[in-house]
């Protein structure tokens, strides 16, 4: 599938990838589809950190612009002079080695959500409950 289906009238595609860390699409990786891509590190995700996330970026422009965003615009390290609006976007060290330890063990996290899906869907089958499907 290519990427530029997903440009219409020349706005990029900004793909929310939260909840899908480790999944396929047409055999390629969630938060690859779009210019950028989002994904989260909340409590409730496959990988947390206890909160913050990732930022996916197609080029290297794009890339050193969120980050000049994500870091209070400040252009220079010696300089305290904002060039622009800015936000403190940066995660903690402490944040980012735990997420760092988790991806290490991403393909197992999935395996298991996967193995705990088809017991729900067992269950409720069970139950007479309808189980929608992945289309």
């Amino acid at each position: 599938m290519n990427s530029s289906r997903f440009v219409i009238n020349g706005t990029s595609l900004i793909e929310d990838a939260a909840e899908s860390l480790g999944s396929l699409y047409y055999s390629r990786h969630t938060g690859t589809f779009g210019r950028f891509a989002a994904i989260s590190f909340n409590g409730n995700k496959i990988i947390t950190t206890g909160g913050g996330g990732v930022l996916l970026c197609k080029n290297e422009e794009d890339a050193k612009k969120a980050k000049h965003l994500s870091t209070t615009k400040i252009p220079h390290t010696y300089e305290y002079y904002h060039d622009n609006i800015g936000y403190n976007y940066r995660m903690p060290n402490l944040n980012a080695a735990l997420g760092c330890a988790q991806i290490q063990k991403v393909e197992a996290s999935v395996r298991s959500k996967r193995e705990l899906s088809k017991r729900y869907k067992f269950f409720f089958q069970t139950q007479g409950k309808k189980v929608f499907e992945r289309a």
